[in-house]
């Protein structure tokens, strides 16, 4: 699971408030009334998920507001493992110009330069996007999926690096996202109930592929009716005992899990550095068992094992 939010808005007037009463309760609009955003929500999740052990993404904007009034939050949810990427500026999708301009805003105004994005709106051009992303230095991106409807925009539960114009894959991850707040209350107009039921036959579809759920959901709504189910959701995900990360988490690790194993005979070894926690699922036969160096070897089963990789030392002999 790859908890995302993207960071549209951090205050309304008051004005905007009153006007979609309906989407708050009681006790917000009587904090509204006088001078509290109900839009700037990045500490009220990032303590909920660190209570549950996640940790998530936030993608700021350069344009819609100044940067500077959102630094030190950025700071302080940074500096405890959240990640902070850009939410791509109108434009951004298809111009390396408009890109870099917003790359140095968003660097100007945080202190830092972004490594994960997702464009607003979700504007992609499968023809130029990734490349302006790639020339950019995006470690990772996260647009790719439906705004309209339920499902998988390309057909695909999992990262992976997009072709170029060779067709050779590039550098930049793919995250395809898997669902979205406002698909569910914007463009398919469902109630709370009926949400959280999508939601969760979503997640199920993922988990019988055993894919990767990414997951994006606007900091500015889950004071209001429908985007509040996020609390539910990630309850929900708790439970399920699911790898649960950033995007800047899940990518380390996709990356990190990509690490080849060289066998020379009855020697595997491995061919770069490996992820923390790496565990291989080892199945022997003829009464055979593994031997490790730098790890350690946990029998699951009649000829199973569990083994954990130590470090980039490691090496494996069956026999």
């Amino acid at each position: 699971m790859c908890l995302t939010h993207d960071v549209d808005n951090i205050t309304r007037p008051f004005s905007h408030v009153w006007k979609i009463r309906k989407r708050f309760g009681t006790f917000d609009l009587v904090r509204a009334a006088f001078g509290a955003s109900l839009y700037d929500n990045t500490m009220l999740i990032a303590s909920a998920e660190e209570g549950r052990g996640f940790r998530s993404s936030f993608y700021f904007m350069s344009s819609e507001y100044q940067l500077e009034r959102v630094r030190h939050v950025s700071d302080l949810v940074r500096k405890d493992g959240w990640d902070i990427g850009l939410h791509g500026d109108f434009g951004t999708h298809d111009s390396s110009e408009k890109m870099d301009a917003a790359i140095e805003k968003f660097t100007a105004g945080l202190g830092f330069r972004p490594t994960g994005l997702r464009e607003h709106y979700l504007r992609f051009d499968f023809a130029k996007s990734w490349s302006v992303m790639e020339a950019a230095g995006f470690d990772y991106d996260s647009t790719v999926g439906n705004a309209d409807k339920l499902g998988f925009r390309v057909g695909l539960a999992a990262p992976f690096h997009p072709p170029g114009d060779d067709w050779n894959p590039l550098n930049i991850l793919e995250l395809p996202l898997t669902l979205m707040d406002t698909t569910l209350w914007g463009y398919l107009k469902r109630t709370e109930e009926e949400g959280m039921k999508d939601s969760l036959a979503m997640m199920q579809a993922v988990e019988d592929v055993e894919g990767l759920f990414t997951l994006l959901w606007h900091q500015e709504s889950v004071r209001m009716v429908g985007g509040r189910i996020y609390w539910k959701i990630i309850d929900s995900v708790k439970k399920k005992g699911c790898f649960v990360g950033s995007g800047a988490e899940v990518a380390k690790w996709w990356r990190g899990r990509s690490v080849p194993l060289v066998k020379k005979g009855n020697l595997i070894t491995l061919g770069g550095r490996p992820p923390d926690g790496l565990v291989l699922h080892v199945e022997t036969g003829d009464g055979r068992t593994p031997h490790v160096t730098s790890g350690s070897v946990e029998k699951t089963g009649a000829q199973r094992y569990a083994v954990v990789v130590g470090g980039p030392d490691f090496a494996m002999e069956v026999n």
